[in-house]
Formats: structure tokens, sequence, C-alpha cells
């Protein structure tokens, strides 16, 4: 995880009093990192490049630059492989590629090996993928400034701010997405709707709780829907 601290220290040190993000958001960078060249062969050069520098010349490098190289390593590594399913290779197309690296699919056309769509003809595919794993990230982050403040023996708004919200997108993807005829399900969206805007506007007075909470959580979805936009980033430079 060491090597990850370089993305960290580019934001600035944790205070005293909270957990290192380091080793939550090494995967997530770590997979944003390959997504964003999307290429299997320039991950190939990248993993050997480095991985030279880290076996021969490891001595001669001070600390942090000894952990960048093995940063960008393992970004070489993870991006050889999450680009295997966008039959990226070296910017080719499958007529300039080798025979050995292509095949012929189901529909007669012939793809790169273990090609699952093309990102320049099939964005559609690419964007929801990074519009799932913008969700997923920020829904993981809840959890984590869930388990920090457990930590804290902040045990109130760890619960009331933390797991309605948790459980309520979810629940609302399942409704949505597989199950949009469920009545059992539609209640109990609501009810979740209705405990995270009780914990939103936890600490108001009893009279003041519900606006507050329905005015912090309009902002929260609205937060969340805009962030989860922002990973499109992922789509343009993939």
């Amino acid at each position: 995880i060491a090597p990850f601290e370089t993305v960290t220290t580019l934001y600035g040190y944790p205070q005293s009093h909270e957990g290192d993000p380091t080793p939550y958001l090494a995967a997530f960078f770590i997979t944003f990192f390959g997504l964003c060249l999307t290429d299997s062969g320039y991950g190939i050069v990248l993993a050997l490049l480095t991985g030279l520098v880290l076996l021969f010349a490891k001595k001669k490098l001070n600390e942090d630059a000894k952990r960048l190289v093995t940063l960008l390593f393992f970004g070489g590594v993870v991006t050889f492989f999450v680009s295997i399913p966008c039959g990226g290779w070296f910017g080719m197309d499958t007529s300039q590629s080798p025979d050995w690296l292509t095949t012929v699919n189901a529909q007669g056309q012939k793809v790169f090996i273990l090609q699952k769509f093309n990102p320049l003809e099939d964005p559609n595919s690419f964007m929801y993928i990074a519009l799932a794993l913008g969700a997923f990230h920020l829904w993981f982050g809840n959890l984590v400034s869930f388990f920090w403040k457990l930590k804290r023996k902040l045990f109130s708004e760890a619960v009331q701010a933390h797991i309605p919200w948790a459980l309520l997108l979810p629940a609302a993807i399942v409704k949505f997405l597989f199950l949009p005829d469920s009545a059992l399900l539609t209640y109990g969206v609501y009810a979740l709707l209705a405990l995270v805007i009780l914990g939103a506007g936890n600490g108001q007075k009893w009279y003041l709780r519900v606006p507050a909470g329905l005015y912090a959580t309009l902002n929260r979805l609205i937060g969340f829907m805009g962030n989860t936009l922002s990973y499109l980033r992922l789509l343009a430079l993939g």
C-alpha cells in the first residue's frame, strides 16, 4: 500500500484524529488509472520499464521516487488486465494486429482475444461502467466515513447519517432496474428515504429536524448525482 501514499500526499497528510485514506483509495485509484489508459500493450511497456528500474536501479532512487516508480509498475500491470476487454493493443485495429492476437466472435466479426466491446464503437458500455464505478466509489466512501465515526465514538451520527444512505442506494438500484413492480421494495425505499431525511436533520430542534433533513438530503442527492457524473472522465480518457 505504501506506494499509494504518493497519491495521498498530493492532497495533504491526514490530521492526527483522522484515519489514513491510502488503503481505501489504492484499489480504486489503480483501477481508474488502467481505465484511463485502456491499452494492454502500453500497460506491458509501462510495467516492463518500471520493473527494470526497480530491479536494477532501485538503490539509486530516493524513497519518493521509489514509491512513484512502484506505483507506475502497479499501474502498468493493472492497465494490462483491465484493457483486455476493451481490445486495446498499442492503438492497433484488428487489421493491423498479428493473427494470434485476434479471433472471430459469434457475429462473425474479427476481434481481439477476450475483447468484450470497443469503446470507440460502443461508448455506451464504457459509460455505464464509468457511472457504475463512480456510484460504487461514493457508496464505499460513505461506509468508510461510517467506520471512522464509530472509531471516534460518534455512534449516533454514524448510524443515523450513514446506514440508511448505505442501504438506500442498493435498494433503489434493485427497485428501478430489476424489480420495478415490487410493492414491498417500493415501501422499503420510501422508509429508507425517510430515515435518511431524519438522519440528515440530526442535531436540530425537533420542529426543524424534517425541514433541515429535507434540505440536507436534497443537497446530498444533487451532490451524489453530480459526483457520479464526474466519473465520465474515465469514459473520455479511456
